[in-house]
């Protein structure tokens, strides 16, 4: 990636490996519109030569019921996050997950503000005890985690707890907290940042809560068990990062002609969207003549059908230039970028990224040589 792009901000599946087997599950839910999406999870393998074949036909039944009330969690709180949380909790998880609502958001920015986080948010699976597994939401555009700690009940998991945390305490970079999101520091091309922020929050998620259970995991950081430092500093710099990207959507959405920059990219992008549904990408790649051959060629080989799936999750603009990041809600597994720039007073397409989370997730890891057990989607 050769192209850097610096911005002024306002203000400021994947599969998943374990040591030794890798289960893919997938899964058809009948949720409201028949929605088909792919779930891929592990298991420990270090004892697997003592089970026996009805045993381990047990464990994927345990890791298939876990998948499918943790996407149906995401899924659901998408559209009606009281909903969700009231179907899929324990009276704990219940209040837990109610005062995470209150703490962050006022009544009428609270079901919007939830459907944009879960919309671009990365499922991660810490790895541990499978009764009791411990399973964050990740949204790297606001650098917010949602960890959710769940209990099973005679094959049946609930959220027992839950807490909201900046994504600074998971990787805990010299206890220094910031209200920009990690995937918008330092001066690198974004795409690139975006990819590296995902893969290094989730490595650090994994290192952090791997072999937790439900009962045990607030003990892996000193401030999940200081209510008074998770209310005054947590809360108050997370309903910061939230709200300030909400904001930025609801003002890309709601574009008028008192910000011609914002409207173009706007307008520019919706037609763009709209080309590559239509199955003519070729027709974007023409004037997109920054895109990376290897990008190019992917993007090819995409059915038209993904395009229509995504959603804007961000947008940077600066007088001449404009970037917009969008991504598919199932799976979370990457994003796309559109960068803009003015040429002969028009805003027009000059480079398109595809951020393919596994590919980074499997770089950093690599590099960090990294042991854990759990894994993302």
């Amino acid at each position: 990636m050769d192209h850097h792009i610096s911005f002024s901000k306002n203000k400021s599946h994947i599969k998943i490996f374990s040591k030794k087997i890798v289960i893919i599950i997938t899964l058809v839910l009948g949720i409201m519109a028949g929605i088909i999406f792919f779930i891929t999870q592990s298991t420990t393998a270090s004892n697997n030569n003592s089970l026996s074949k009805d045993s381990f036909k047990s464990e994927i039944e345990f890791l298939t019921s876990l998948a499918v009330s943790a996407s149906y969690f995401k899924q659901t709180a998408v559209t009606d996050y009281a909903k969700a949380i009231i179907a899929i909790s324990t009276e704990l998880g219940m209040e837990n997950l109610h005062h995470i609502d209150t703490s962050i958001w006022k009544a009428t920015q609270s079901q919007i503000g939830w459907a944009l986080f879960f919309n671009s948010a990365v499922k991660v699976y810490a790895g541990g005890d499978v009764k009791a597994p411990v399973i964050g939401y990740y949204n790297p555009y606001n650098d917010i985690f949602l960890i959710t700690a769940w209990s099973e009940d005679e094959g049946i998991y609930k959220i027992a707890d839950a807490e909201l945390l900046m994504g600074d305490f998971i990787r805990n970079e010299k206890d220094a907290l910031d209200v920009i999101p990690f995937w918008l520091r330092g001066e690198m091309h974004r795409p690139e940042t975006l990819g590296r922020s995902v893969a290094l929050s989730l490595l650090a998620f994994e290192k952090v809560f791997n072999k937790t259970t439900s009962d045990t995991w607030r003990e892996k950081l000193p401030v999940l068990t200081n209510q008074d430092g998770l209310n005054e500093i947590n809360y108050s710099f997370a309903a910061l990062r939230l709200n300030e990207h909400l904001i930025n959507i609801l003002s890309f959405s709601y574009a008028k002609t008192n910000n011609q920059q914002l409207e173009s990219c706007k307008a520019a992008t919706i037609e763009a969207i709209d080309i590559a549904c239509n199955g003519n990408i070729d027709d974007i790649l023409n004037t997109a003549d920054g895109t990376l051959e290897t990008t190019a060629k992917r993007l090819k080989e995409i059915h038209p059908e993904w395009f229509a799936t995504l959603k804007v999750c961000a947008v940077l603009t600066n007088s001449k230039e404009g970037l917009v990041l969008l991504s598919p809600t199932q799976p979370t597994n990457g994003s796309l970028t559109i960068f803009f720039k003015e040429t002969h007073d028009k805003l027009q397409i000059k480079r398109i990224d595809l951020v393919d989370y596994q590919y980074f997730y499997e770089q950093m890891s690599s590099l960090q040589g990294n042991n854990s057990e759990g894994g993302l989607e």
